[in-house]
């Protein structure tokens, strides 16, 4: 589906924003029959429970992004054509190999313990990118067909999910 142009966006750069930010967007889709369209960085988790700890937002990437609308604009199975290229630089990991097998060290030791039975394990990787992210998103998403794929425009910033997960689902 393709939103364009929210009637509302519901945005929150800190923690203390995120559950009020998801109250408005919950009052938008019940009250006022809006469609919510947006994200939920990994880093709001606190939010939730001050028990998770999490690493400071990225390049300062809302928590919370939500862009509220009356009705898809229209459906097709990607959302555009081709548009441009892009480039994609060397990647870089954010810990090293060390670091990265002493933390899995860690986290097998924790479950061989019994303090958990799973963790999802992540670490950041960049790469410097030049060119037009809509391109970029048609690629992963032809390359790893997913039913929950996303591109976001959330104002100066491109958001491609190609995550084939489906974290949230509402019924009744």
């Amino acid at each position: 589906m393709r939103f364009r142009r929210p009637v509302e966006v519901v945005s929150a750069l800190a923690i203390d924003g995120v559950l009020p930010g998801l109250a408005r967007i919950n009052e938008a889709v019940e009250k006022r029959g809006l469609v919510a369209v947006g994200l939920i960085a990994y880093e709001a988790a606190p939010a939730f429970d001050c028990a998770f700890q999490v690493h400071p937002p990225v390049n300062e990437l809302p928590l919370l992004n939500f862009g509220l609308f009356e009705k898809p604009a229209e459906e097709s199975n990607l959302p555009f054509d081709d548009l441009g290229s892009f480039s994609v630089g060397k990647w870089s990991a954010s810990q090293s190999e060390e670091d990265y097998r002493r933390s899995v060290g860690r986290v097998r030791d924790h479950i061989a313990l019994g303090d958990t039975y799973q963790v999802n394990y992540t670490f950041r990787l960049r790469a410097p990118f030049e060119g037009d992210p809509r391109t970029l998103f048609l690629d992963l998403v032809r390359s790893q067909p997913s039913s929950f794929a996303a591109y976001l425009d959330i104002g100066g910033r491109a958001v491609c999910s190609a995550s084939p997960e489906l974290f949230f689902r509402l019924d009744r």
